[in-house]
Formats: C-alpha cells, sequence, structure tokens
C-alpha cells in the first residue's frame, strides 16, 4: 500500500474530503464491524480489496462508504483491485467520490451502488484506465 507524507504531492488533505464524504472507521472498530480480526483486514487492504488511507499524522482510517453490513460493497471490490496498487487511498477515496463524464455525471460510488451489470463493467474499465495514468504519473515522479 502507498504510504503518503505530509508535504508530499500524494497528500491529499483530508479536512475537506472528509466533510463531503463522511464517517471514517479506525482498524479496530472496521474489524470489529466486519466480524473479522485486525490482521485479516490488513491482509485485505494489502490485497486491495479494502480501501483505507493514512492521515497526516499516521493513523490508518477507512471510509465507511464502502461498506454495507459486514463486507465491503461487492461491486467495489473489482474497483479496488484496479486502482489501489496505482495510488493512495485519498486519491482512490476522491476518485469514488468524483461525477464522470462517461458515467453520465455519476460518481464511481455511485455506479457501484446501483449500475446495472453493462455500467459496472464499464466502471471497472475506466478504473483499469485510471490505475493506468496514476502508474504512468508515479513512474515519472
Amino acid at each position: 500500500m502507498p504510504q503518503e507524507t505530509a508535504g508530499s504531492s500524494q497528500h491529499l488533505d483530508p479536512a475537506p474530503l472528509s466533510s463531503a464524504i463522511g464517517e471514517f472507521w479506525p482498524l479496530g472498530q472496521t474489524a470489529v464491524r466486519l466480524g473479522m480480526s485486525e490482521s485479516d483486514l490488513l491482509e485485505l487492504v494489502e490485497d486491495g480489496s479494502v480501501l483505507s488511507v493514512i492521515t497526516a499524522d499516521d493513523q490508518l482510517l477507512f471510509p465507511a462508504f464502502q461498506f454495507e453490513e459486514q463486507q465491503v460493497l461487492p461491486n467495489l471490490v473489482p474497483v479496488l483491485n484496479a486502482l489501489m496498487p496505482a495510488s493512495n487511498g485519498w486519491e482512490v477515496t476522491q476518485w469514488l467520490m468524483t461525477p464522470v463524464r462517461q458515467l453520465r455525471g455519476r460518481t464511481p460510488l455511485e455506479i457501484t451502488k446501483n449500475g446495472d451489470a453493462k455500467t459496472l463493467r464499464r466502471l471497472t474499465s475506466l478504473a483499469v484506465d485510471q490505475a493506468g495514468v496514476w502508474a504512468r504519473k508515479n513512474e515519472v515522479r
């Protein structure tokens, strides 16, 4: 998982994002809510199947929007699998919450919650494309 540090060009200020995104849960609370151990949850983070962010004070947090009942939104997992290796959690969170022209102005998160099969395939394709853009950008650094 890429590490964000204060002052790095990858770091995004969490304050405006958190007010727009909603609740973030710490590691322990997230593990309890999902009914798993912290180490199992960290494995899912490493696999790119759960979205996490790191705050400026090095706290690992999980955006609550990605969870439904005791799991990650099933349609979100392939998108996270595509995006997480290429970027950091803040950048992925912002991408998920930003309306996309190719999705008729809906956000990727909206599509994961109520998109049809064709639109979900389009979203996954867009995520793969975005991961490629981020990977190329990171190679230049």
